[in-house]
């Protein structure tokens, strides 16, 4: 189980290195289909009790786990960015919207 756990760990952190990566790029649409797979994957790792493992392993797979999760918060970072620029981008599609609205009741008036 260890070596198995290992590699899921390791799995995740490339896994989190392509999301920084695309969201560092701001490549979005990529970035929102990896995110939740990523999210999903973080879920099954938490449930995993490292209690059974050897010392040895237990050591190895926690040193990783804190490496994931200080990675994690970096990652993290970039999504409150992202939402300012959506809120900013809905702002603006509702202005158009209502400018729309404004010129068609004027236009039709």
């Amino acid at each position: 189980m260890c070596n198995e756990l290992v590699v899921q760990i390791d799995q995740m952190l490339e896994r989190q290195q392509q999301l920084l990566s695309l969201a560092e790029q701001q490549v979005w649409d990529a970035f929102s289909e990896g995110i939740e797979h990523y999210r999903q994957q973080m879920i099954l790792l938490i449930e995993v009790d490292i209690h059974p493992l050897e010392e040895t392993c237990r050591r190895e797979v926690t040193a990783r786990l804190a490496h994931l999760l200080t990675e994690n918060a970096r990652l993290m970072q970039h999504i409150p960015v992202r939402l300012a620029a959506l809120g900013s981008e809905i702002t603006a599609l509702q202005k158009s919207r209502h400018s729309a609205r404004a010129y068609n009741e004027i236009s039709l008036g």
